[in-house]
């Protein structure tokens, strides 16, 4: 899948437009980026030109447009804006394109999400759009608009070749035929800086922006440099201000410890009308309910279909219990999935375990891929399973824990862009693991709590008990403190494909037991990811074996990443690629 980005300026250095920012933003998430630069008076043209080539020259297109002022139809309702939009648009290539508006940026932290959602979006035929979250920024860069005066929702990316336009003032896009378009989330935010800059080059940019809507300025406009909305570019205590407490992209942090003017937010008097009465209440429904009433959307939002998922289930000579593994992923309530079995072997009995299973569950999708036995190299073979894998959600799994039917469906519904699923498991002990085969997981041994278990526990025979109660209710999750957890276990953890490359995979210098699946945790984190639990879902029982002591040497190499805060791996997918 190629993406495309695109946008438009013109003047954007006389009137103080961040476009530079702009572009940064956008570069890192697209595979060209096309910008119309209209013919203006000031060096903005230029500056684009040094930026592509610092970024590198071979990923922009550039061109020049003439906007048309000479003809006075044209300076009405802003239709300028869409029209030289869409001149950008039909020079992007992409299958999937992204706009930003020169006031506009991307956080760096959204990068994954934003890849994921794209990624999701472009297996889905009939989606069209992605639709992105808005921080509109007032006067200042810690003063934010947040009641419904401003949009809170717009399409920032659709599909190409299909006809979709800009439309209006560039605002949104629609179909070919008018029609809104058929969108999801995008779970990505836009920091939007149209209100943000010196009070002067505020007046000057109004001026300028309202002959798009307002026509020519009369000659007295001209000399006064008054705007046709008049003053209402100076900044105003209105209703919906507040305060912003939260971090702003990299690209914009320059220009923000550059800024020249101060308004005095809480010093500024409360601006309110009799018609600020009916916001004030759909303001309030809003913070309580979390809807906005009466909401003018551009687009038809619905959910993403769930994902598809691949299951890297890793093993190395426990043939038992690879077996009640693969019965028991047999038995998924969920069924858009595959299984990749990465051995660290080349073992015979694993191999006729393979064979067999494959002739008895056709209907599972597996795929088994080995390595020669040269030690200890688990993230080796996981980083082909990860390359050979198909599904948008990747689960890992290890070959000595046996599922609940449930435990596929549960990482796949809880999946959301931005986090990496983590569960937990059950510690069997070694009397109860050596009476359990495959028939006690065809018989649903695993399914429930049931006597055996009882007993089993009473016995010191397993681990807590509670852990076995899976429990889907929101409500009661966070009253057990089930929506909480601190680490994941490389047994059971989900993440998606889009970031499990962002970090380059497992790090392959880890070549002795543990601290391996700390590792990729750490990197998710620095790439900006949240950790989501699956405590009470997800069930998977831990059968018993030797334990193994970790590799001294893999602390050293955790504690690097903590230092470093690395995000990639040093030895991972890409040094298995060019291998291969």
């Amino acid at each position: 899948m190629k993406v495309s980005g695109f946008t438009i300026i013109r003047n954007g250095c006389e009137y103080d437009f961040p476009f530079e920012e702009s572009i940064r933003s956008l570069f890192p998430v697209v595979d060209e980026l096309v910008v119309n630069v209209g013919q203006g008076t000031d060096e903005t043209l230029s500056r684009i030109e040094k930026l592509a080539t610092e970024l590198g020259r071979d990923k922009f297109v550039i061109f020049e447009s003439n906007w048309g002022f000479e003809d006075e139809s044209n300076r009405r309702g802003g239709l300028i804006l869409s029209e030289q939009t869409n001149q950008a648009l039909a020079r992007c290539t992409g299958d999937w394109c992204v706009y930003l508006q020169a006031d506009e940026a991307l956080s760096e932290k959204d990068y994954s999400k934003l890849k994921t959602q794209l990624l999701r979006a472009h297996h889905e035929k009939t989606l069209e759009a992605l639709v992105f979250d808005y921080i509109h920024f007032y006067g200042s860069y810690d003063v934010v608009q947040t009641s419904r005066s401003a949009y809170r929702r717009e399409i920032r990316a659709i599909k190409n070749h299909i006809g979709i336009k800009s439309v209006g003032d560039a605002q949104s896009f629609r179909s070919k035929d008018g029609s809104k378009l058929s969108a999801v989330l995008a779970y990505t935010s836009i920091y939007h800086y149209g209100w943000v800059r010196s009070p002067e080059k505020m007046k000057e940019k109004t001026f300028f922006m309202d002959q798009l809507y307002h026509g020519a300025p009369s000659e007295e406009q001209i000399k006064n440099k008054t705007p046709h909305t008049g003053e209402n570019y100076k900044y105003k205590r209105i209703l919906g201000l507040e305060r912003f407490y939260g971090s702003h992209p990299e690209v914009m942090k320059k220009r923000i410890s550059e800024k020249n003017w101060n308004w005095d937010f809480e010093g500024s008097p409360q601006i309110f009308s009799p018609s600020d009465t009916k916001k004030l209440i759909l303001d309030k429904i809003e913070k309580i309910t979390g809807e906005r009433l009466f909401e003018k959307k551009n687009y038809l939002l619905r959910d993403l279909s769930p994902p598809q998922v691949s299951v890297i289930l890793s093993t190395f000579r426990m043939t038992k219990q690879l077996e009640m593994v693969l019965e028991s992923l047999s038995r998924q309530t969920y069924r858009q999935f595959e299984v990749i079995l990465c051995e660290d072997d080349e073992n015979v009995e694993t191999n006729e375990v393979v064979k067999k299973f494959k002739r008895t569950h056709p209907e599972v999708n597996l795929k088994h891929i080995t390595q020669k036995n040269q030690g200890f190299r688990k993230c080796r073979i996981l980083n082909q399973g990860i390359i050979q894998s198909s599904g948008d959600l990747l689960v890992f799994l290890d070959g000595d824990c046996v599922v609940h039917p449930g435990f596929i469906n549960d990482h796949a519904k809880n999946y959301e862009p931005g986090f990496y699923l983590a569960g937990r498991r059950i510690d069997l002990e070694e009397t109860v693991t050596k009476k359990l085969n495959v028939e006690s997981v065809k018989k649903g041994f695993f399914d429930y709590i049931n006597l055996d278990w009882i007993i089993a526990r009473m016995n010191s025979q397993s681990d807590k008990l509670h852990r076995m109660l899976r429990v889907e209710s929101p409500l009661l999750r966070k009253l057990l403190q089930l929506n909480k957890v601190t680490d994941l276990k490389g047994c059971n953890f989900s993440v998606s494909k889009t970031d499990i490359l962002a970090i380059n995979g497992f790090d392959e210098s880890y070549e002795g037991y543990g601290r391996e699946d700390t590792d990729v945790e750490l990197r998710l984190k620095n790439l900006g990811l949240k950790i989501k639990s699956l405590r009470g879902l997800a069930l998977q029982f831990h059968l018993w074996h030797p334990r193994r002591e970790f590799t001294q040497m893999n602390e050293s190499l955790l504690e690097s990443v903590k230092k470093e805060k690395r995000i990639e791996a040093i030895k991972g997918l890409s040094n298995l690629r060019s291998a291969l």
